[in-house]
Formats: C-alpha cells, structure tokens, sequence
C-alpha cells in the first residue's frame, strides 16, 4: 500500500472524507495501454463513478496520453461525461494534479489520486502537499469504503456545478483580461436572512469550508445541538446579523455559496464562502457591501480581502435562485440617522441601496448621540464661523463633542432621502456653553445619560474611561439645562427642523419607536408614546414626511430581548417597511436619483423597475 494511505486497501484510511477522485487511465482505470491498442473498461469501474457521482463525489482524469484519443474511448462508452477538468498531456503529473485542485477550488486531502505506477504515486504524493495517493489496488474496496460515502446527490448536482466550472475556467484562460470576463459572466447575487430555513446546509458550510474561509470558527459538529445554540442566541443577542449568500451567472445556479455573521460593533465572526463560488469576487463584492467590517482572519486563506471597493461587475437580486430575477439594488442613497433600531436595520438595507449611516457610538468613554440637536448645530456653528472646540473654551482632544459628526449631507442635497428615529431625543443631558450660549448633548456611556454631573469623576472612572480633564471641563464650561429648559430647547429644535425638512422638499422617514404598551407595559415605552404624538402634531401634514412604525414590526412580547432591544427579526421586518417605503416614493417620483447623481454624488448601482412590486411581495412574506 503506498505511504500516503493508511492501512491496506481494504482497510485504507484517507486524510479526510474524499470529494474527489483522480484516476490514471492506462492499467487503473482500464485494462491495458491505449498507445499499445485497445484497452477494456471493466464494468465495475464505469458503475464505481457514476455511484461516487451520485453521492456528490466527482471523478477526473490525469493521464499521460493523448487527450483526443482519451476521449474518443470513454465517449464510446458514454464515460466522458463522468469526467470533469480532465489534465491529459505527457508531462509530470504533480504540476498536472496541483492546477487541478486549484482550478476546482478543492483541497488536497479531500482527493484521492489512483494510479499503477509507483513513480506517479511517489511524485505526486510528495509534491502535492497532503493529498492521498493509492494504487489501482484500491479499486475494488471504493464502493463499500466509509470515507467514500459523501451525501446523496441523485439529480448530479456537484457533477453538473464542476462542469459549469470548468467551462468557466476554459473561457478565463482564453480570455485577455479577467475582469473583462467576468463582467460577461454576470454574476448576480442575493443575500437572505433565514438562517434557520437553511441552517443544514449554512451548518455544513461552517464546518467544512477551509480555502475561502476567513474566520474559522466552527459550530458545534452535531447539527441538533449547533441549532439550539443558534436559535438562543437569535433570541438573546439583538445585535448580531447573519445572512447566507446565493449565486448565479450566465452558465447556471451555484446555490447556497456563503455565510456570514457579525457581533456587535460589526465584527465578522463568520465570513466564508464555498469553492464554487472561488475567483468570481464574491468575497470582495460581500466585503465592501458590509462596508468593509473587522475581522480576525484565520490563515491559511485562498483569497485577499482589500478595504477598496474593487468589484463592479456583481448585481444583487431578490433571490439568485430564480433564473429571471431581476436586479435590486437601485441607485439611492440613503442617510440613516438614529440609534440601535436604526443601526441595526441598516444591516439588512445595506445589499439593496448605498447608505450613509449617523449612530450612537463611543468616543473615549463618552456617547456621541445621533439628536436633533446635533444636526441642527452644525447651522448654529457655522452662523457664529465656530469652527474648533479651543471656541468653545474646550481642548483640541476634548471626548463628549464630534464636530465631523454635526449637521447632515440630507440638508446639501446630496442624499436622496433621509430615516430619522427620535428615539434617543430626552434620553441625553443638554448643557448649555458658557461662551457661545450655544446647546450641546453631552453623554457619558450607560451612565446616567441625563446628569453625570451629579456624581463625582472617582466614581465614573471606575466604569468609564473619560479623562480627569474632560470631565473638568464640563464643569467649567457648561451648565446643565433644567427639565423645562430641555422640554423648550427640545420643542423649538422639531419646529426648526420640520420647517428645514418642509422646505428643502426631499423625502423624510419618521421611524417611531416602540410604544405599544398593550402588548408590552415599560415606562419607556409610555414615554415613547408621548414623543411620538409630540413629533406628529409638528411633522404631520408636511407633504415630504411619512411615518413607520416600529411597533408594527413586534408582534409578540417574547420579541423583547430587553427594554428598547428586540430580536433581529424585529430589525428585518423594519428595514423590509423602509425598503417598501422608499420603493413607492421611487414609483411616485418622490425620489429621483439622478437629480443626486448629477450633483457629483457618486451612485453605484443598477436600477430599480419593479421594485416596488418586488418588496410588497417580500414584506407579505417577511422572513421571521
């Protein structure tokens, strides 16, 4: 028994379950030389591929003959077909066997290479990193052996997936430019969100893809076991998203071909896609759609990921699996402009429109929030030629204020609609600078968001990692509004803007926040009504406002993973009502986006006929 394989031929152990084999031709897989003559095929070895076909594992040729007459032969007997990404030339079978893989996209101990002359098997043994070499002995014990047992494949699925391939590897290489070629492939791709629907096949993918996968972490190998562990974590962690990935090009239908799944803070915790999909870019194209995410990437990898938007010749459509699906990312741009409702529904808009998003985050322990007074100072500011915080009597590297994050491009034309969540609004302090009279939010994170003032720095540094100075100058340079004093700021604040909104004409969304208090009863949420009916009576009747309701999106009290945080689901059914809404304000003309585009903005996407038809079917069915 040769020394890449373990045991003798009836009892051989493989590096790993095999998903191809490679067969010599002359005395292995025939009887006999076809320089010398005419050779015999055995009736064995013809059932033995055509049943490895059936169980998805997939047969080639390496050979060193003559290609024409190799085919010639196994067309008589209606084999050549069996074969795919056949490598027959007379030259050393390693750089043969090496090409092979790569162009299939499969690791070297998921092939078993079958040849008679030990000179083959010694080469290609060693010079093929890891693969399994055996003799034409092994034959005989393939039918029957455990690590040859694959999945049941009866329609030849894999079989047909690798011939799509390999004409597409045919084409690449005659092609001048590769870009160019792919561009003529048109690659087409959809994203779905029902990881449970598929969670068999996204389970496999986890743990048994290695070249494209870029993080490694595996699910728990027991399927029964790795669900339960997903779906409490579907019901418990608000901010994580998950999405597996369909492919499609012009020579057929790839299937299920990646998986992805981002923690808080948008970091990759899984992001991996299948050989099939291999040198297409959809890596890439996955990548720059999230909007370049963080990752620990977990080497070995077949691919480089770069922070650049390099792709352009991939459409995404509602679904891959339907051989006319139409394109659906149009060409609006979208600001998103809130807290974690609006965050986390972002996730799930991100494939289908370009988005420029305006959220909570912490800066140096402090929270820069995403109020209406923020957008607002940007005109105060620029009234009064502010234009550093040293004006405000504040240091360069003062944490609780962004002056980058202030105003909206909305108000410049230069986005076509904008989602606004009032949610955070009487949730933050607002203090009033000393040298300006100008009103600023000033939040420490998850502490006492509406006065730290009134606890001293000792206590907070414990908790939070704001400076002694920073924290010191607060106190020198601002005082905190009172109660009636905010209500007052508050309630000029939402006259001001709607009369902005009003005049500038482009669309508004008004996300509101949750406030069904029948279905769940928390203070917060009977605030939230009470914001809710206050943001109406001022924005209702301005003809370029429309209103969501949140609250439509929960339809149940176990929905609620904690006050304001809800399941993920509740985040899909939100981004599916802003598709819809802004699908009908593109249908109605509200939303021109070429008006943008010749403004310089740059929009980089297909268009958007029948979208509107195309996301009321999709929220009839949304996917819980």
């Amino acid at each position: 028994m040769d020394e890449r394989v373990t045991g003798e031929p009836d009892s051989a152990v493989f590096a790993e379950d095999i998903r191809l084999v490679i067969w010599d031709m002359d005395d292995t897989f025939w009887h006999g030389t076809l320089e010398e003559g005419d050779v015999f095929i055995p009736e064995s070895h013809a059932r033995l591929i055509k049943e490895l076909a059936r169980r998805g594992i997939v047969s080639s040729i390496c050979s060193k003959n003559d290609l024409s007459r190799v085919r010639e032969r196994l067309e008589a007997e209606g084999l050549w077909d069996w074969f795919v990404f056949p490598a027959v030339a007379y030259t050393n079978k390693s750089g043969l066997v090496r090409t092979m893989l790569e162009q299939m996209g499969l690791r070297a101990p998921t092939a078993l290479f079958i040849d008679d002359n030990a000179f083959n098997r010694g080469e290609v043994g060693e010079l093929v990193d890891g693969i399994n070499v055996a003799s034409e002995h092994i034959i005989e014990h393939l039918f029957d052996h455990p690590q040859l047992r694959g999945k049941p494949d009866p329609d030849l699925a894999r079989l047909e997936r690798y011939r799509v391939l390999q004409e597409k590897q045919g084409e690449i290489a005659a092609a001048d430019v590769k870009e160019d070629f792919l561009r003529s492939c048109e690659i087409k791709i959809s994203f779905h969100f029902d990881i449970e629907a598929n969670f068999e096949r996204i389970h496999d993918l986890v743990n048994r893809t290695n070249q494209l996968n870029f993080t490694k972490n595996r699910w728990d190998p027991d399927l029964a076991v790795a669900r339960a562990a997903y779906e409490k974590q579907v019901r418990t962690e608000h901010v994580r998203h998950a999405a597996y990935v369909k492919v499609r090009d012009r020579y057929g239908y790839y299937g299920i071909c990646g998986f992805y799944e981002a923690s808080r803070h948008n970091h990759l915790e899984h992001f991996l896609f299948s050989c099939r999909a291999m040198n297409m870019g959809v890596e890439q194209f996955v990548f720059q759609t999230l909007g370049f995410p963080s990752f620990k990437l977990a080497k070995p990898v077949a691919g480089v990921l770069e922070r650049k938007q390099l792709v352009d010749w991939i459409s995404v459509v509602e679904d891959a699996g339907e051989e006319e699906a139409p394109a659906q990312k149009s060409d609006v741009l979208l600001c998103m402009h809130g807290p974690c409702e609006m965050a986390q529904s972002s996730h799930y808009l991100r494939p289908y429109m370009d988005l420029e998003e305006k959220f909570q985050y912490p800066r140096q322990g402090w929270g820069i929030m995403p109020l209406v007074r923020n957008v607002l100072l940007a005109d105060e500011l620029a009234q009064r030629r502010i234009s550093s915080l040293k004006k405000l009597g504040l240091t360069r590297d003062f944490g609780g204020i962004d002056l980058s994050t202030l105003g909206s491009r909305f108000f410049s034309r230069e986005v076509d609609a904008m989602v606004l969540s009032f949610s955070m609004e009487k949730k933050t302090g607002l203090y009033r600078n000393r040298r300006t009279g100008l009103v600023f939010p000033l939040s420490i994170v998850s502490f006492n968001q509406h006065d730290f003032t009134s606890y001293p720095y000792d206590l907070i540094k414990e908790h939070r990692p704001v400076k002694a100075g920073d924290y010191a100058q607060v106190a020198r340079n601002f005082d905190k509004l009172t109660a009636e004093e905010y209500e007052s700021v508050f309630a000029e604040d939402i006259k001001l803007l709607a009369e902005k909104v009003e005049a500038l004409g482009r669309p508004l969304i008004v996300v509101e926040p949750f406030d069904n208090t029948d279905l769940i009863d928390r203070h917060a949420y009977r605030l939230a009504r009470g914001l809710n009916k206050q943001i109406r009576s001022v924005f209702d009747g301005i003809a370029n406002v429309s209103f969501i309701r949140f609250a439509d999106c929960i339809s149940s009290r176990d929905k609620e993973v904690s006050a304001n945080h809800f399941q993920r689901s509740c985040y899909l059914d939100l981004a599916n009502l802003i598709r819809a809404e802004v699908a009908r304000l593109i249908a109605e003309g509200e939303i021109v986006p070429s008006r943008r585009v010749a403004s310089g903005v740059k929009a980089n996407a297909t268009g958007h006929g029948g979208l509107l038809r195309r996301i009321g079917a999709a929220i009839r069915r949304l996917r819980l």
